[in-house]
């Protein structure tokens, strides 16, 4: 994990390599923004960790193994929320900061191809970045802006993403997706960043991609 080393945490860096080295996590695949900036982008610290399925059988399967993978470590797991396609873990080190580990039966729609890297299976960049459009529907996190705005600097079109993103979530709309984009005016402040990037670019830059978006797609008689 050479070039992992400037975002993730030792204990971040210690649960993936216990966690995908057992025949539970083989199932399952790092995603989300600890994916991207570990893996990807190197843009900016994250300090949880995102492991998502598409096997029926393993979230059980690592809701019974995870104390085990967490007390080889010197962890304690403590169960947090709990859905039947969800669950979260926190993992507390007397010596760290606890790690929050998200476990998710994800949807069977995925794009890309994951590759494994030094032991950990890392999902595709193309599907961290669709679900990122839709995590941006649903929701106003610094996090996720800077996650997208460096996946366009990076050279994904947003009109792909969200005509791939549209085939997760058929209830995704260019129109609403403009309307949450906008959102982006109430955030107060970035996550920490390893690359260099200010409040007000962010803003300005999805304010203007917003209008954009909305001036494709409004009807021909919006005042």
């Amino acid at each position: 994990m050479t070039n992992a080393h400037s975002v993730l945490t030792l204990l971040q860096r210690r649960f993936l390599q216990a966690f995908f080295a057992h025949e539970v996590g083989r199932r399952f695949f790092l995603t989300g923004g600890t994916a991207l900036a570990a893996f990807y982008l190197h843009h900016r610290l994250s300090r949880d960790v995102d492991l998502f399925t598409t096997d029926d059988e393993a979230l059980p399967l690592a809701r019974r193994e995870m104390p085990f993978i967490a007390s080889d470590l010197g962890c304690q797991a403590r169960s947090g929320t709990t859905t039947p396609t969800f669950q979260v873990f926190l993992l507390e080190s007397p010596d760290e900061p606890t790690l929050k580990v998200d476990l998710v039966r994800d949807i069977d729609i995925q794009f890309g191809t994951r590759q494994e890297i030094e032991g950990v299976i890392v999902d595709a960049e193309e599907n961290i970045a669709v679900n990122k459009i839709l995590t941006i529907f649903g929701r106003t996190e610094s996090k996720d802006f800077v996650d997208l705005y460096f996946l366009l600097q990076a050279g994904y079109d947003v009109k792909h993403l969200v005509a791939l993103a549209k085939q997760k979530d058929t209830g995704l709309t260019e129109f609403w997706l403009a309307g949450m984009m906008r959102e982006v005016t109430k955030l107060k402040d970035l996550p920490p960043m390893l690359k260099s990037l200010t409040l007000e670019e962010l803003q300005a830059f999805f304010l203007e991609l917003a209008d954009r978006e909305f001036r494709d797609v409004r009807p021909p008689d919006w005042w």
